[in-house]
């Protein structure tokens, strides 16, 4: 029932983490995150950790709404 575990001037962040191969993100995360970050006035986003990743590849990556995405590309 926590908030956001990082909260940003724009984005409202929540992390999800895995020491395996898959990281399982539901419905129910997208939806809860959207509404506590719309009740902050923020964008929501989910920070993705694969904990064991590649040395060749990223290990944490950002998921937004489309919307929000096509924003910040077109500033």
């Amino acid at each position: 029932g926590m908030k956001g575990d990082v909260s940003l001037d724009k984005f409202l962040l929540d992390s999800k983490s895995t020491v395996g191969e898959l990281l399982s993100v539901g419905r129910k995360d997208v939806m809860k995150i959207t509404r506590e970050a719309e009740g902050d006035d923020k964008c929501p986003a989910l920070v993705l950790s694969w904990i064991n990743m590649s040395p060749t590849v990223e290990r944490e990556w950002v998921a937004l709404p489309l919307s929000v995405f096509m924003e910040l590309i077109n500033e």
